[in-house]
């Protein structure tokens, strides 16, 4: 199968180097060359696949035959802009799968040709690591998209579960709430970070808690999550807690900028000052 991949960040490189074994070819696209060089290096590490990869940030690939697409674009205006200059003309058998947290199936499906070839596709990173992936159904999605995308999940030894187009899904609504209520523990000083990831952890048999994952999803992007869960349902309990609006306005997104519930460049910040002895 040929394998389109649109955006060029992590979770991208993750998918791409395990769906590279079951691909003919690999093209990554984004509008950013710095991020596609930095991906390239990275691509280039990491596998040993000898199959065809291209690296693009013109919409230079062929559209001639089906294509499996692979929306990992940024959750924002931008995104919508890349998919209106696309208007892909997917050929009877292409399969879209966006990853948009925040963005419905059906509205990412309404800037695309034919919507019914348009899957939600939700899990927690690293993809090599999810044992179970969310396929979501848009009002649009075909059955015979919705099995196609089956069968290629689990052909690569994915557990599936189908969920209907809704705000965040089953598996973002669940683990967005852990995630909130968790900054809001840390922020009334009952625990460290390190000490409630290490209790979830170890009580609930998380491999990352929390705040971990946080840092990990990146802390503008559950900022942005829990704004939209709010907006899409008025559920006051979506509403984020003060001390992530403040460590997204300062610049603390996690993994990306070194910095967020914990340092990736120096020592684990404890919050000392939130902390009550």
């Amino acid at each position: 199968m040929d394998v389109v991949i649109l955006g060029a960040n992590e979770q991208a490189l993750e998918l791409a180097l395990s769906i590279s074994s079951k691909a003919n070819s690999i093209t990554f696209f984004d509008r950013d060359i710095e991020l596609l060089e930095n991906l390239q290096d990275e691509f280039e590490n990491d596998s040993n696949d000898k199959l065809g990869i291209k690296f693009c940030s013109d919409l230079d690939f062929d559209q001639n035959h089906p294509l499996f697409i692979f929306d990992f674009l940024p959750d924002s205006e931008e995104k919508f802009n890349v998919l209106k200059q696309l208007r892909f003309g997917l050929l009877n058998g292409s399969l879209f799968f966006t990853t948009s947290k925040i963005y419905s199936v059906s509205k990412i499906a309404s800037f695309l040709q034919d919507p019914k070839c348009v899957v939600g596709l939700q899990y927690l990173s690293p993809f090599e690591n999810s044992q179970v992936i969310e396929l979501v159904k848009g009002i649009h999605t075909s059955a015979r998209s919705l099995e196609r995308a089956k069968r290629l999940m689990a052909d690569m030894g994915k557990e599936i579960m189908v969920v209907k187009d809704s705000p965040g899904f089953l598996l973002n609504r669940m683990t967005i709430v852990l995630i909130n209520e968790a900054i809001h523990l840390l922020n009334e000083g009952l625990a460290t970070p390190n000490e409630i990831d290490t209790e979830m952890e170890l009580a609930l048999g998380l491999k990352l808690g929390p705040l971990r994952l946080a840092d990990h999803i990146g802390l503008d992007i559950v900022l942005s999550m829990l704004n939209s869960l709010y907006k899409g349902t008025g559920n006051p309990k979506f509403l984020p807690c003060s001390l992530l609006q403040n460590m997204v306005y300062s610049g603390y997104l996690g993994q990306k900028t070194n910095s967020g519930f914990y340092s990736y460049s120096a020592e684990i910040l404890n919050f000392p000052h939130l902390k009550v002895y």
